[in-house]
């Protein structure tokens, strides 16, 4: 061991956590759609991915006044650290969790009693957007890219940028409404790509108004997932092949967000792979190993970031004081240079600063819980649309990457959401079917 040096123990590193990738995959089942292989994989691009990338020589960590010491032997920690984490979700996925109560968990019934209400509640999300979008410009009496800026960098229009969860939700519900009607024959193959085509430009307007590059891509993923698995009856594992072109097109709506903001300000020549790891937020990992650095000499925080993250709920109406602080991103960038804007240090960053290297493995058992239980709700997701929909949601955009203390926010912006488009379809439901009238369906 004495002769081997960091680099080599490093990659070695590397070389156990992709295999426990795999090894996490083959435990979870349910190949053909299961959150487990989407989160999953997600991690393994951008922690792993990112870990490679600095121990190859193709990149530095930034921002580099940081990282003027060697900081090899931080990320070797890292590294060892997400092994205690995987191992974790390896072990959570290997229990079942049929059993287990899942109502916070929506469900979207794929029959075609069901067609008129799910309709019903497409209309009502496609109003409820449309009014919301409306407000929002005319709220801050600017154009689209100057609104784009305001809701990033003034306080007094913060808030609103939560109107986004709504459009998200509609464009997604579009997405699964017209697979499922496809899928049982109802409407031709023209009718399905009109109503891709409405999701997919509420989302590319939004993508500007809101500075949100993942907003288009993560729906461009999910709606080829959506094509690949449930349409065409293909494993999640075909959608490899779009892993470099919406890593592209990541990279080119950050290149195109810079120059709408910091016109006045361009940024030097990058390397194409500090282009990629800007554009895709691997620095998460660069993050991670700088926390790593700065809490071997501080104490821990015992969970207080996960209590602030109930506390932040409070909207600034009722809390006008509330400190930018109370977030974890926020509060680490901080303690190097004063900012409104965060530093993520990412899910295992989170749960080391509060509890040290057990919070690795709890952590990570936390998060294939959630993954648990998502699989075990939605097993029909290779079939129907709409349990594919909040399966996607669970493992991409509710714990990107895994539990953090965002989580009582993330479910109030998507999980809630569903749950009240689920009551609201249950609604409809029961009310067509005791219609006098005949209803088309």
């Amino acid at each position: 061991m004495r002769g081997l040096s960091v680099p080599v123990l490093e990659l070695a590193t590397i070389a156990i956590n992709l295999g426990l990738c795999v090894a996490i995959m083959r435990s979870a089942g349910n190949r053909a759609a299961n959150p487990f292989f989407l989160a999953i994989g997600l991690f393994a691009v951008l922690m792993i991915g990112r870990h490679l990338m600095l121990v190859s020589g193709a990149d530095v960590e930034f921002p580099e006044y940081l990282f003027i010491q060697d900081n090899s032997p931080w990320r070797l920690l890292a590294g060892l650290g997400i092994s205690l984490w995987l191992a974790g979700v390896l072990v959570a996925s290997t229990f079942s969790y049929r059993r287990a109560p899942k109502p916070y968990l929506p469900s979207f019934p794929h029959e075609p009693a069901s067609f008129s209400a799910l309709r019903g509640v497409a209309y009502v999300l496609l109003l409820a957007t449309t009014a919301l979008l409306g407000t929002l410009v005319m709220a801050t009496g600017e154009g689209l890219v100057n609104t784009s800026y305001l809701l990033r960098f003034d306080p007094r229009f913060a808030h609103l940028i939560n109107i986004k969860y709504v459009v998200i939700l509609t464009a997604y519900f579009l997405t699964a409404l017209a697979a499922s009607l496809r899928r049982q024959l109802t409407t031709s193959a023209r009718w399905q790509a009109r109503a891709w085509m409405l999701a997919a430009l509420l989302l590319a307007v939004s993508t500007l108004l809101f500075g949100d590059r993942d907003l288009l891509i993560f729906w461009l993923l999910y709606a080829f997932a959506m094509r690949t698995v449930v349409l065409r009856g293909k494993g999640i594992l075909s959608l490899l092949p779009l892993a470099a072109p919406l890593a592209g097109l990541f990279v080119l709506l950050k290149a195109l967000r810079n120059t709408l903001w910091f016109e006045d300000h361009p940024s030097g020549p990058e390397s194409a792979f500090r282009s990629l790891a800007d554009g895709l937020n691997m620095d998460i990992f660069d993050k991670l190993t700088l926390a790593m650095r700065t809490w071997d000499q501080q104490d821990l925080r015992l969970g207080e970031d996960f209590l602030n993250g109930i506390v932040a709920l409070l909207p600034r109406a009722v809390w006008p004081g509330k400190p930018d602080t109370l977030y974890v991103d926020i509060w680490f960038k901080n303690l190097f240079e004063a900012s409104r804007t965060g530093w993520p240090i990412s899910p295992p960053g989170e749960w080391y600063i509060n509890f040290g290297w057990p919070g690795f493995a709890l952590g990570g058992l936390a998060t294939g819980m959630v993954l648990g239980l998502a699989r075990d709700k939605y097993r029909d997701a290779a079939s129907n649309p709409f349990a594919f929909m909040v399966m996607f949601i669970v493992a991409t955009r509710f714990i990107p990457l895994g539990v953090t203390s965002s989580l009582p926010f993330f479910y109030l912006t998507w999980m809630l959401q569903l749950v009240l488009a689920a009551l609201l379809y249950r609604a409809l439901r029961s009310f067509l079917l005791r219609s006098p009238s005949p209803v088309r369906r």
